[in-house]
């Protein structure tokens, strides 16, 4: 089985908003950014769509 760290890990290479990854077993934690090297936090309309998107793909 692939540690969700590792897949999450790979995911991130592919979606720029998708910054630092952390958790304990289920308890995840997406940190979302406008800029992967400033760290800039995303904005809040990226916030919502992405939310947004998740709802509607399940």
């Amino acid at each position: 089985m692939i540690p969700v760290l590792t897949i999450f890990g790979l995911i991130t290479a592919e979606h720029p908003y998708m910054g630092d990854i952390r958790g304990l077993g289920f308890f995840q934690e997406v940190e979302m950014e406008e800029d992967k090297i400033t760290m800039e936090p995303a904005s809040y309309a990226h916030v919502l769509k992405i939310v947004s998107d998740c709802k509607e793909n399940g």
